[in-house]
C-alpha cells in the first residue's frame, strides 16, 4: 500500500478553524495597507534573524531548537522553500530519531511535491503575515484574488478554508459557500480524515448559527463518521432543537386543523347558538391582562421582558375563538371528549407561545429537578 503524502499548507489538528476565525476577527478596524508593504519589513527582519540562527547552528549543530526556529522562518514565513528543504534534509541526516522527525519528513514531502505552487504559497504567507495591518475585508479580497490564480492547485483547499473562517462572523452565508467549495475541492474521496473533519465542523457551526438545525444535525452525523469523538453534547443539543421545531409545527397543525374543523361545523347555524360577544370580549380582555400585565410590570421596573408574553396573549385569544367554534361538538362527542380537545388547544397554544418567544428552555428546569 502506498503511503498518502500530506497536503500542502494544512495546519495540524482541528484548531485551524478556530485560529483562522480568531485571526480574521482580530483585524477588524485596522487601517489598510497593501499586503506586500507589511511583508517587506517583516521579511528584512526575518532574513536578519535567519542569518543569526544559521551562525548559531554552525556553532551548536546539535541544538534541535535552532532547526525548529529556522524552519518557521524558511517554511512558515516563506523566506525560502529551497532553504527549508535543505534544512529538513540536514536535520534528518543528523537526527534520525529526533523529536521533530515526523513533522520535518511531512513538510519535506509536501514541499517537494508542491514545488510548482511555491510562488502562490509565498504570496499567501505574505498576506497572512501582514493581515493585522489591514481591515478584515481587505484580507478577504487579497485571498480571493489569490484563489482565482490557485484554482485546481493543491493550495486551493487551504485558501477556501481560510476564507470560510474569515467570513464566519460577518457573512455566514458566504462562509458556508466557501465551506462547501472546500469540501468539494478535497482530492480523492474527500481528502484525509482531519481535512474533511475541519470543513464539516465549520459547516455544522455555520448551519447551527443560522438556525438550520436539521441540516446541521445531518452534517454532524457525517462528521461523527469521520471523527467520532467529542460531539455527543452538540448532537444532543441539535437533536433537542430539531425535535422542538417539529413539535412546534405539530402544535400549529393542531390549532389550524381544529380551527378549520370548527369553521366547517358552522356553529352559527346550530339551534340556540350565540356568539355571546360580550362574554367572549371579557374573556379575551382577561387573557390579555393576565399575560401582558406581568410584561408591563417588568418593563416599568427596567427589566427586559421576553416576547413570550405577547405570544401567550395572541394564542390565548385565538384559543378562545377555536374553542367557541368547536362548542357544537360537545353535544355530539360528549363532554369528556370535548374537554380533551379543549386541553389540546390550550397545550398547543402554550407550546407555540414559549417556542416562538424563545423561552422553551424554561420548562427544562422543573423536569431536571424532578428527575434528580
Amino acid at each position: 500500500m502506498t503511503q498518502k503524502t500530506p497536503r500542502t499548507t494544512r495546519l495540524r489538528g482541528q484548531g485551524l478553524v478556530v485560529a483562522l476565525t480568531a485571526c480574521a476577527t482580530a483585524v477588524l478596524g485596522q487601517t489598510g495597507t497593501p499586503p506586500e508593504a507589511g511583508a517587506a519589513t517583516a521579511g528584512n527582519d526575518a532574513a536578519t534573524t535567519a542569518s543569526r540562527l544559521e551562525a548559531a547552528l554552525g556553532a551548536t549543530p546539535d541544538d534541535e531548537r535552532l532547526y525548529q526556529q529556522l524552519s518557521e522562518l524558511y517554511d512558515q514565513k516563506a523566506l525560502g522553500y529551497d532553504k527549508a528543504l535543505d534544512l529538513y534534509q540536514r536535520y534528518l541526516q543528523r537526527f534520525p530519531r529526533g523529536h521533530l522527525l515526523a513533522l520535518f519528513k511531512e513538510r519535506q514531502l509536501v514541499l517537494q511535491r508542491d514545488r510548482a505552487v511555491w510562488p502562490l504559497l509565498a504570496r499567501y504567507r505574505q498576506i497572512l503575515q501582514s493581515s493585522f495591518e489591514r481591515r478584515a475585508e481587505e484580507n478577504v479580497r487579497a485571498v480571493e484574488a489569490l484563489l482565482g490564480e490557485a484554482a485546481r492547485t493543491p493550495l486551493e483547499p487551504d485558501l477556501l478554508l481560510w476564507l470560510a473562517g474569515a467570513l464566519t462572523p460577518s457573512e455566514p452565508d458566504r462562509a458556508l459557500g466557501y465551506v462547501d467549495r472546500y469540501l468539494a475541492s478535497l482530492p480523492g474521496s474527500g481528502g484525509g480524515p482531519t481535512e474533511r473533519a475541519q470543513g464539516l465542523a465549520l459547516r455544522v457551526n455555520l448551519l447551527h448559527g443560522q438556525g438550520r438545525n436539521t441540516q446541521a444535525l445531518a452534517t454532524l452525523r457525517e462528521l461523527k463518521a469521520t471523527d467520532p469523538s467529542g460531539w455527543q453534547g452538540l448532537e444532543r443539543v441539535l437533536s433537542a432543537k430539531v425535535w422542538a421545531t417539529r413539535a412546534c409545527w405539530a402544535a400549529a397543525a393542531v390549532l389550524a386543523l381544529l380551527g378549520l374543523l370548527g369553521l366547517l361545523l358552522r356553529p352559527w347555524r346550530e339551534p340556540g347558538f350565540a356568539w355571546q360577544s360580550k362574554k367572549l370580549s371579557v374573556l379575551a380582555v382577561g387573557v390579555v391582562v393576565v399575560t401582558l400585565g406581568p410584561m408591563a410590570i417588568l418593563r416599568l421596573r427596567g427589566v427586559e421582558a421576553p416576547g413570550t408574553f405577547v405570544a401567550l396573549a395572541g394564542f390565548g385569544v385565538l384559543g378562545l375563538l377555536v374553542l367557541k367554534l368547536l362548542a357544537p361538538l360537545a353535544a355530539r362527542i360528549g363532554r369528556p371528549a370535548y374537554l380533551g380537545l379543549s386541553l389540546l388547544v390550550v397545550v398547543s397554544g402554550l407550546y407555540l407561545a414559549f417556542f416562538l418567544g424563545g423561552t422553551l428552555g424554561a420548562w427544562e428546569w422543573p423536569f431536571e429537578a424532578w428527575r434528580s
